[in-house]
């Protein structure tokens, strides 16, 4: 199998010295003064990266998420060849980072957001003209430009100065850099804040068709859960440096939480002892837990959480027909990513499941 990025083992350590002293003075006064009389500080060792080891497959989209702090920013500078590691081994496409590392930057994308475009291109030139002078050095033919300006729909705007486009148009403008570039690997660092929502959907899915097409891989580092679970394959959670999940999204969610969320509307109930006696009867036999009931005008509300819910649908199904009450609606929902993140990461929040699928009986 061949993969665009390998990271093996790859750590990285930050030293800095704390001065134990309280003064009024600034923090580079008081180095200067501790170096001249020889003092020492305590030095202070933070692992951004402790023995990170994953790959990803050519043509994947992969997400990277995790709380501040725990490393992501710091993995992709690595892999974008703007920090070195302290230890550990990257390969982009088969080429060492630190033995091939003109040959393996060459294929490498970084787009951190929007700060830093002047690096990349002229603001005051019209966008086409700013991307045909970025494109001599490249040895990019005049048809390519063309062809990345109309498949971004950037010949709409190819006449106004780069610095004048809204966000949205700069981050097309991004993503056209790095087509031009031709790219294999982009590297999404938190790239769409101010960015608006169908703005950052068409980057996404623009990004998405050419992972399909086998003319891209993406590494996406996102606080956006739900946008992970929506264009990612797969998904590494990072904590303090190190990986605490690693595979398939919807395998990582079954594998973590087992249970499900089931809402029962139900007719011809008689009083709340009814639905009460119903779930204990088919508590006996299922593995479940009772969130909510309520009765209202012969209408019984059910929430219940199960790992089972088809045993639970059945015994439900057959128990109602033997007592004469009608089920109207029946509602499955499963855990997300969402759900997932927050156990890991043991925030303390009721899940919220969405549903996938819906059962009606006459």
């Amino acid at each position: 199998m061949e993969y665009a990025v390998e990271c093996l083992h790859v750590s990285k350590v930050f030293k800095s010295v704390v001065y134990s002293c309280a003064s009024v003075y600034p923090m580079p006064l008081l180095q200067l003064a501790y170096a001249l009389f020889k003092r020492k500080g305590t030095v202070k060792v933070i692992k951004a990266l402790d023995d990170v080891t994953f790959r990803v497959r050519v043509g994947e989209f992969f997400g990277i998420a995790g709380p501040n702090g725990s490393g992501k920013t710091t993995l992709l500078r690595i892999i974008a060849g703007l920090t070195y590691p302290t230890s550990g081994t990257v390969r982009i496409f088969g080429f060492d980072l630190e033995k091939e590392r003109k040959k393996a930057l060459r294929m490498v994308m970084y787009i951190p957001g929007l700060v830093g475009i002047e690096h990349l291109l002229e603001p005051h030139l019209p966008v086409r003209l700013a991307l045909e002078k970025l494109a001599i050095p490249l040895g990019v033919p005049a048809n390519r430009i063309k062809e990345v300006l109309e498949f971004l729909g950037l010949d709409k705007v190819e006449k106004i100065p780069v610095l004048n486009l809204s966000t949205g148009w700069l981050a097309r403008v991004i993503l056209a850099v790095g087509l031009l570039k031709e790219a294999k690997v982009f590297l999404l660092d938190e790239p769409f804040q101010g960015i608006s929502l169908e703005t950052r959907k068409y980057i996404l899915s623009v990004l998405k068709k050419l992972t399909r097409l086998k003319e891209a891989t993406v590494l996406y580092v996102t606080h956006s859960i739900r946008e992970i679970e929506e264009y990612c394959e797969r998904v590494m959670l990072l904590n303090e440096g190190k990986i605490v999940a690693l595979g398939n999204v919807r395998d990582l969610v079954k594998s973590y939480i087992k249970y499900e969320k089931v809402e029962v509307e139900l007719g011809n109930v008689k009083s709340k002892k009814t639905l009460e006696a119903m779930v204990e009867k088919i508590g006996k036999n299922v593995g479940l837990k009772l969130l909510n009931l309520r009765v209202k005008e012969g209408l019984g509300y059910i929430t219940l959480m199960t790992d089972d819910s088809r045993l639970l649908i059945s015994s439900l199904i057959e128990y109602a027909i033997k007592e004469g009450i009608k089920i109207l609606t029946v509602k499955v929902r499963e855990p997300t990513l969402e759900d997932l993140y927050l156990k890991v990461f043991e925030a303390e929040r009721e899940p919220e499941f969405r549903p996938t699928m819906c059962f009606i009986h006459g």
